[in-house]
Parts: C-alpha cells; structure tokens; sequence
C-alpha cells in the first residue's frame, strides 16, 4: 500500500486551465469573512515575537512567484502580517520548523485565525482576508462556502467494520464484546450498488479480493467478488482509480486486480467509462460512490478502500457512511466530474487515459450544507479545500473544559495538529488519541514518532493543563490495523454531555492528507440535538478500539 504522509512535493504543472488562476485571481471581487470582536487567537498569549514585516516581504515574494506577471490582488496588510506572526509564535515551534510553516501558511485559507467564533461555520468557510498562494486554491466562484440550505433532514447511514475485533490480539484491559459473526460493511455496500440507478460514478484507491492467492494460506479470497460483480452489472457505472505508477507501457495499481476493473471499463475505444490518476507521486486516495436516480442522488464515502482488508474480511477498523441527499451529492459529482475529464496534454507523458488529479484541480464544489433537523455538515476535497485550516484545527482549538475529543487515526503528521491537540487538553478538554502502530513508527513525521520535530507526547507548552492527553496505539498483531480518518466531539453541556460532532472520511490528519493527495471528507453536527453517529462512534471507541490499544508514555520535561 503506497502512502504519502510527508508535504515535500510543492510542483505546479502547467495545464490547459491555467489562464483561469489568473483571470479568477485578477478580477474576481473578493468578499473577506467579517471579523467580529476579538478573535480565538486575540485571547490566547502568543507571546509574539515574529517581525510582521518579515511576513510581509516573505508573502509577496511569494505571491509574485505564483501569479507572476498576471496579478493585481492586494498585498498583505500589515494586520494581517500580524496575525500570522501571532500564530506562528502561538505554535511554539523550533525555530527551524517557523519557515516552513510560514510558508505553508501561504498557501492556506486562514479564515480561522480571524473568527471570533471558532464554531461559526460561515466565517471558517467564507473566503479568507488573505489569498492563498496556490493556484489550486484559488476558488472558481464566489459564495463557495456559503450556507446551501437543504429543506429536509439528514439522512445518513453509518456502519463500522467489527471482525478485526475478533482476530486481534487479546489485551488485558478489555472486557467481552458481542459482534457480528460475519462481515457486513461489503455486504450493504453491494446491496446499494444493486438498486436501480441510471448512473453510479465511483473514485477509489483500488479493488481486490477477486480471486487472487494469498501468499501466506494459499487460498484464494474472493470476499469482494460480490461487489465487483455488482459494479459490474451497472452498465452506465464509471471510474476514476488510483495508480502505483507506469512501467513497460503498463499502470500497476496498488491493488493488482485493480487491472480487472480497468479491463471491464475501458473495452470500448469509443467509450472508455475510467481514468487513471497522474501524475502518480501523490494518491488518489477516495473511497466514494455517487448514485444517481435521474435527479434524486445519494453517496457512500467513509475510511474503507474497497479492498479484501477493509470490507471483505474486516481486518481493518473502518467506518462508512451513506448520505441520501441530493445536494451533498451533487458536490461530491462535480468533484467526481473534474478527475473524470480528460487530460490530452498528460498523455504526452503518460500514454493512457488519464483525468484531472492533485493541483490540477480548483476549488469548484458548495461546501457547507445546512438541514431541517439542526443538522450542518461541511464537505472538502483535498487538496483544493484546505480541510485541516477550515475545519480540523478549528474544532479541537474550539475544545473546551469537560469536553471529550476521540479521534482514531490511520496515518497521522503536522505541527498544528499536535499543538491544537495540546492546546485542547491544557483548556480542560479531555483528549483521547488512537493511532495505528505500523503507520506511526514508519512515518518520521508522525505525532508520536520519535524523530518528528513536533511529538504529542513531549511536555504540553500551553501550561497549566486542566484536561488530559492521552496517546495509545494498537497493538493487534498481525494483519489488523487502525484504518480510520475520524473523530468526535462530545461537549460539555448545562444539560449533560452532548455528541454533537462526527469527523469522517478519506482524509488522513496529515499535511499530505491535505496538501497532496486527491481525498475527502464531512464534518457533521448538531449543536442542539447531537448526533445518533456520533453517539454511535464513542460507544465503538471506547468499548473495542480505544482498550485494545498499547498505551503511549509520556516524555519527561528537560
């Protein structure tokens, strides 16, 4: 499995579009969020210390590099010179870590730093003061962010795989848990795919779990046939998957049997129904299906790849979700729309049909969706939307005392995660952190692995800390992992502790997770009533993820 957790790629390909960075960077009016009161940041002690003038030169550098000639955009005020400064110093970093965050920070919608509320979504999502320096930031149109009102409930799905459960190792604090005797995730999956669509429009890592041998038992695993075989009976069915990379005239995928889907798809020259992901160095990381019933639409996303280890068998922690609702879904088919287009000027390099992937993307999909029921969900796609800085960091840097953070993750790294978390616990959050072991050691940059600048285990810096901050990872043995990108925020109420928001989707919390990969991922709430899936996901976590873990220990103050 090929992953990408470290940002070190920041390369812009020229392509077809590019005359629309500039004209939508040139001409577009600009409306900036409103700032109202003292902002989040006004409150903290930043102890700032880093010159705003500095910040200044170093922004339009920077910005003259990107549009070059073709810019007419405001040049960063020095108010807000100096409200990145006052983040910068807030993060307490080595100052060998400063400029690359800085830079960073550039490329990033920092909307948040100037809200007054951390859980007014309309300001995170508005357009920021500052224009981000990457042109595959630079939003399409405006109003992208605004509230798109859906007159009807949240109809939502969710499921968790279970049968990792029963094949890991046993630990001593955990206490018996009733699970299903077979695995589901697969099942209902096909069972959506069976309805009766006029088109489905699938982006996905990969596929196996066809037949192939394992190399261990030397037998065969045929535990996605069924699926495959469900895509397969859907004669207007699309595809847009990932690629390990090109060899001899040949993609090789990070699933092999992979190669059947491609065989099934593209058969006809005059109607070839998938395109492959280019270039190659990051993932095309989704996981997600759009089902259309003339224009009644719905999507499943969630953590699973549809693999044997994910859905099949259930060897991995995952959790999914199915979202009946038509304006969701639209987004998610646009998004779908923009990787499924056609790139001539690619196959230059890659003689294949190959759509529109990484940075060669815009912002182009309404994000923020409102429901009858007091339901909110935001939607990002990376790495055009900036998930981390819009709605990430703003969620555990709302955290306050008695609140409980979960967050189980697959693949994790960045400094402003790990200072968010922190900053979280010392406001009197409880934060509980569950990660996958294998992933953690490997990635140099992960948040417990030892060689990253930036650990969740080292002393907290925002002292006195009133919450808690705990770390584990698992400790399963072979063949299980953590494979989930979630989390929940349960708070402190007047009335009692209310699970009010779900984070759930491709999206690893890492900076390629949202800088590089092709990925997304919801965020859903309700402030007023809580979530059943939420609800849903701390009884999972706490009575068979988090006692299954190997608790991480702290490192002492030097």
């Amino acid at each position: 499995m090929k992953i990408a957790m470290n940002s070190a790629v920041f390369l812009f390909f020229a392509f077809a579009t590019a005359c629309s960075f500039f004209e939508v960077a040139t001409k577009t009016e600009r409306v900036p969020s409103a700032v109202a009161g003292p902002t989040w940041l006004d409150k903290a002690d930043t102890g700032t210390k880093t010159p705003a003038a500095d910040i200044i030169l170093n922004y339009s550098k920077r910005r003259k590099q990107v549009f070059k000639k073709n810019y007419t955009s405001a040049e960063l005020s020095e108010e807000q010179a100096r409200v990145i400064a006052r983040y910068i110093d807030f993060l307490k970093l080595p100052e060998s870590e400063k400029a690359g965050v800085q830079s960073r920070l550039f490329e990033s919608s920092l909307s948040f730093l100037n809200c007054a509320d951390l859980e007014d979504w309309s300001c995170l999502e508005g357009t920021p003061k500052t224009l981000p320096l990457a042109l595959h930031r630079v939003e399409t149109s405006e109003g992208l962010g605004a509230p798109l009102k859906v007159n009807a409930p949240l109809d939502m799905d969710y499921y968790f795989t279970e049968q990792w459960y029963r094949t890991r190792k046993n630990l001593t604090e955990e206490s018996s848990v009733k699970i299903a005797d077979h695995a589901h995730i697969a099942a209902e999956l096909q069972k959506v795919i069976n309805s009766n669509w006029s088109r489905v429009s699938m982006a996905i890592y990969g596929i196996d779990g066809l037949g192939e041998v394992d190399s261990k038992s030397k037998l065969a695993n045929n535990s996605m046939q069924d699926v495959f075989s469900a895509i397969k009976s859907q004669p207007s069915a699309r595809a847009v998957v990932d690629i390990e990379g090109y060899r001899n005239n040949q993609a090789t995928y990070q699933y092999p049997p992979t190669v059947n889907l491609f065989e099934q798809f593209n058969q006809e020259k005059s109607n070839q129904r998938l395109r492959l992901e280019w270039p190659a160095a990051n993932i095309m990381h989704n996981k997600f299906f759009v089902f259309e019933d003339h224009e009644k639409k719905s999507v499943w996303t969630g953590t699973a790849n549809i693999s044997k280890n994910c859905m099949g068998d259930e060897d991995f922690a995952n959790m999914a979700v199915y979202v009946k609702n038509t304006e969701v879904a639209e987004s998610y088919l646009q998004e779908f729309e923009e990787m499924f287009q056609y790139m001539p000027e690619a196959e230059q390099r890659a003689p294949m049909r190959v759509g529109r992937f990484h940075k060669n993307k815009r912002p182009n999909t309404r994000r923020y969706f409102t429901f009858s029921d007091g339901s909110e969900m935001t939607l990002h796609f990376s790495p055009t939307d900036d998930g981390e800085h819009r709605a990430l960091l703003p969620l555990l840097l709302s955290a306050r005392a008695g609140d409980v953070i979960r967050i189980s993750m697959f693949g994790s790294g960045g400094h402003e995660y790990v200072r968010a978390m922190q900053y979280a616990a010392a406001r009197g959050a409880i934060v509980k952190v569950f990660v996958d072991r294998d992933t953690s050691f490997q990635i140099s940059t992960s948040w417990i692995n030892r060689k990253a600048k930036i650990r969740l285990q080292e002393p907290n810096p925002y002292g006195p800390v009133t919450g808690s901050l705990e770390i584990r990872h698992t400790d399963w043995g072979a063949g299980n992992m953590n494979h989930h990108k979630s989390a929940t925020l349960t708070r402190k109420t007047a009335a009692g502790s209310l699970a009010q928001v779900l984070v759930v989707g491709s999206q690893n919390w890492s900076t390629a997770g949202n800088d590089e990969n092709d990925e997304n991922m919801l965020v859903i709430r309700n402030l007023k009533n809580g979530l059943n899936a939420a609800r849903s996901y701390n009884t999972h976590f706490d009575n068979m993820i988090w006692p299954t873990g190997k608790k991480v220990e702290f490192e002492a103050a030097k």
